[in-house]
């Protein structure tokens, strides 16, 4: 709804401007208000066109599936831990000193 209300304002503005510029009665004040106008809708369009339109997607969130045993995933992730902790597995570099 603040899109068309964006773009409207737009559209009214610059036909005002078009036809003050065809009539002759565009004058170097009235370029002053108008560069305030546009610099007004520029404004507005930052603060209230781009939060409503730029927005993350909405997802939903993946069920998962249950485990037949838990207790069956939770003995191998914790084996799966004390092999990263045992020392036989870590490479041990002896220094070289002289």
């Amino acid at each position: 709804m603040l899109t068309k209300v964006y773009t409207s304002l737009w559209i009214a503005t610059s036909s005002v401007a078009l036809a003050m510029f065809l009539t002759g009665t565009m004058t170097v004040f009235a370029l002053v208000v108008f560069g305030f106008i546009a610099f007004g809708l520029v404004f507005m369009g930052m603060m209230g066109v781009l939060p409503a339109t730029v927005v993350h997607a909405h997802h939903t969130p993946v069920k998962e599936t249950p485990t037949r045993d838990p207790a069956k995933g939770l003995r191998s992730r914790l084996r799966g831990y004390k092999e990263t902790l045992a020392t036989e597995t870590l490479a041990v570099r002896k220094p070289k000193f002289p």
